[in-house]
């Protein structure tokens, strides 16, 4: 693939996520200002409730896409044929499956929900809308899937883009409307937007593929490799969404649905910070195989090293940003009552923040080198402990309690990851978080003095302000990374990496 078509794919990927972040910032007061505080938690814990269910793909996902590209490479239309099978057969069982769950809940949905205002009625139909999203969504996911196996990202992000701006505009227009069932209206036009999905990526994997045909030729053996190659993936990313969706269902059940969006704003914020952090980074799991593959552990370890302090240097820097600017445009975007009774919880979000800083990249060798089956198998079992212990703690201290429990998954989770990732290059896990510590903290302790002697001189009071407290922040922030955080020699090996993995694309 040649270098302008990656830089296309990244770039169209770059701008889908900016896009839909800003439609988020922007329709999010909306949705509370026309649902109200319950029905935007309803919305939430139905999203939550998806996301339990994607467990079910099992990482077929992933695996597919990765086995379309090594079919493609081949020109081995046979194996094409049989992996796009394989994986739509998946997909669509999976949604049905996961379709038929949700369809469950509308037999009692205040036992799934707690909603004291909105009807049951209401709810029914709800949740068999969501079913129904459910399940079609899971059959679109096998034609993107294969489109994203043939290189064809930028279609695909281009197709969305203009579809997530074209769902926002109507939304915008139902949620003003006076339909008195908004809740159900908006869920009737988020499917119809994954039924658009659905009919166009079809479409075009037709035209790009006109002698493909669904086959059950070979299917069963293919659907096994799939899961094999998927499954340990598959259990970390599902420990952590089952998690993290689990949080906002204890939450609503020990205190109050409407009491979801003063957890979910500020972990909205901190969450966006992380995932931006990343797309901003470069793609490391597979240049991180290849030295291994080239060089052993000796050269990893070296390699490693170098893009653990590039990528800290990033996520130290969206933490302070968390720290200084999260409640100022919190109170900007939603009102001073989210910043207020949401700023504990914020608080105690930055410091799991802090905490995956500390952790940067220990993740990524470890997928790389095919040794995250105990990091997976940690996720679910730190999970549950944190999950049961969320009720009491919401019980007690009310939301406060829920972010106590994401605090410590997240901190007991990347310590373990820190440890693994330190026990395979054979380094000590406490020197390496002491040179990341004696690195980074005197940078952010003069950055956020700035922070601190700008918000006593001119509190922000408006976008421009906030950007403007950024800038100036931000820029003593790199100033004396470049000072503390880097001797001579580290900087000319970080320009050195960033230059070979430019090189390497």
């Amino acid at each position: 693939m040649s270098r302008a078509r990656v830089a296309w794919n990244s770039a169209s990927a770059t701008v889908l996520f900016v896009t839909n972040v800003i439609i988020s910032f922007v329709m999010a007061p909306t949705y509370v200002h026309s649902l109200g505080q319950e029905g935007y938690g309803i919305w939430e814990l139905m999203i939550g409730l998806v996301g339990y269910l994607g467990i079910l793909e099992l990482g077929v996902g992933p695996a597919m896409t990765r086995y379309i590209a090594v079919a493609r490479g081949k020109e081995d239309p046979t194996m094409l044929q049989q992996v796009f099978s394989a994986g739509l057969l998946t997909f669509i069982s999976a949604g049905i499956v996961g379709g038929l769950l949700l369809t469950l809940t509308t037999i009692d949905p205040s036992l799934v929900l707690n909603s004291q205002e909105t009807s049951t009625r209401e709810l029914r139909f709800v949740l068999v809308i969501f079913a129904l999203n459910f399940a079609v969504s899971f059959a679109r996911s096998a034609f993107i899937c294969m489109l994203m196996g043939s290189q064809a990202h930028a279609i695909v992000n281009s197709f969305r883009l203009c579809l997530s701006l074209v769902m926002a505009l109507l939304i915008w227009n139902l949620l003003h409307s006076d339909h008195e069932q908004k809740l159900l209206v908006v869920a009737c036009a988020a499917l119809g937007g994954v039924l658009v999905e659905l009919l166009a990526f079809s479409l075009i994997v037709r035209l790009r593929y006109r002698s493909l045909r669904f086959t059950l030729r070979s299917t069963r053996d293919t659907v096994i490799e799939l899961f094999r190659f998927g499954a340990k993936s598959a259990s970390l990313i599902g420990a952590s969404n089952f998690f993290r969706s689990g949080l906002l269902f204890v939450l609503a059940h020990a205190t109050s649905v409407a009491n979801v969006v003063f957890y979910v704003f500020p972990a909205r914020l901190v969450e966006y910070s992380q995932s931006l952090s990343l797309t901003m980074s470069l793609p490391l799991e597979p240049y991180f195989a290849d030295v291994i593959g080239r060089g052993g552990v000796e050269a990893t370890r070296d390699t490693w090293v170098v893009a653990t302090r590039v990528m800290q240097f990033v996520t130290f820097g969206m933490f302070l940003g968390m720290v200084w600017l999260g409640l100022p445009f919190l109170t900007l975007w939603m009102g001073a009552e989210y910043a207020q009774r949401g700023a504990v919880v914020f608080f105690f979000l930055c410091g799991a923040l802090f905490a995956q800083a500390l952790a940067a990249n220990s993740l990524r060798l470890l997928i790389g080198a095919g040794r995250h089956g105990a990091a997976a198998l940690s996720s679910a079992i730190i999970g549950v402990v944190c999950l049961l212990a969320a009720y009491p703690l919401a019980k007690s201290v009310g939301i406060e309690g829920i972010a106590i429990a994401a605090l410590a998954y997240t901190v007991v989770q990347s310590i373990y990851e820190i440890h693994l990732v330190c026990n395979y290059l054979t380094i000590s896990p406490l020197q390496h978080v002491a040179r990341a510590v004696k690195a980074y903290v005197p940078p952010l302790v003069v950055a956020s003095a700035v922070f601190y002697a700008l918000l006593r001189v001119d509190s922000p009071n408006s976008f421009p302000d906030l950007v403007l407290h950024g800038v100036l922040g931000g820029s003593t922030y790199l100033a004396a990374c470049a000072v503390f955080a880097m001797s001579g020699g580290e900087r000319a090996a970080v320009l050195g990496f960033i230059r070979s993995k430019r090189a390497s694309r």
